[in-house]
């Protein structure tokens, strides 16, 4: 899976991401993770998610890749306060893990967050995603 984000995603030595789903999961490990350490890009790890702390670190740590399962979207784009942060630091969001509702996507690209739903991730390395990175 590491290898064919590496292809499709437009990644660079800057990338930064926040990894706050379990690394036991592949798409806590494959869909960003590993992609970006092997471009030479910075992955802050966190171990639990706490919404109001992932957008902080959106604006303070200039996080430009990130990946969330869908509830954990729903509640950053719940948060007060979301659409007053400027986060055209983000190049894009990714989502797998279960459906991710269009209301999600909605907010996100109110915001000018290009977003993707990934689906099909498993240990073996597969996977697909709704939209070009």
């Amino acid at each position: 899976m590491c290898s064919s984000f590496l292809k499709m995603a437009r990644f660079v030595e800057n990338d930064t991401t926040l990894t706050v789903a379990p690394l036991f999961h592949i798409a806590g490990l494959a869909i960003l993770t590993l992609p970006i350490l092997f471009k030479g890009g910075t992955v802050i790890i966190e171990d639990e998610f706490k919404a109001t702390e992932v957008l902080g670190y959106i604006t303070d740590k200039k996080v430009t890749c990130l990946f969330l399962v869908p509830f954990m979207w729903l509640m950053l784009v719940q948060l007060p306060g979301f659409y007053q942060r400027d986060l055209s630091v983000l190049r894009f969001g990714i989502s797998a893990g279960s459906k991710c509702t269009s209301h999600i996507n909605g907010k996100l690209q109110e915001k000018g967050i290009p977003f993707f739903r990934g689906i099909r991730y498993d240990r073996s390395g597969s996977g697909c995603h709704d939209g070009y990175l």
